[in-house]
């Protein structure tokens, strides 16, 4: 009885050992994955710190200024006289109908 009870104890101890070192593999692999996350959540916060100098740099008032004046200079009011009644816009045709043009046996569908 010793002797098989001996086996039982290495054959427990075996399994607990395999399992122990699987839950270690599962760990590690996790570390690594959240090791991963956090640079990438790190370079993307970093993005974000770009991105938002960037915005900062092109919305600033005195460039704005000065490109709606370089653009928008030769803009004037809109006079009543450019105004037309709504009546004066035309309907838009109707939708054009295409036949049916494709084969409905199915033939030609072997490629897909």
């Amino acid at each position: 009885m010793t002797a098989r009870g001996g086996w039982l104890w290495m054959i427990g101890a075996l399994v607990a050992a395999l399992v122990a070192f699987s839950h270690h593999q599962h760990a590690r692999d996790l570390r690594h994955e959240l090791e991963r996350l956090e640079d990438d959540l790190a370079e993307r916060r970093e993005n974000v710190r770009v991105l938002t100098a960037e915005w900062s740099y092109l919305s600033r008032p005195e460039r704005i200024k000065d490109l709606a004046n370089r653009h928008l200079a030769d803009l004037v009011p809109v006079s009543v006289h450019q105004l037309s009644p709504v009546s004066g816009i035309p309907l838009a045709p109707p939708p054009v109908t295409i036949g049916n043009t494709w084969d409905q046996s199915g033939a030609g569908e072997e490629g897909l």
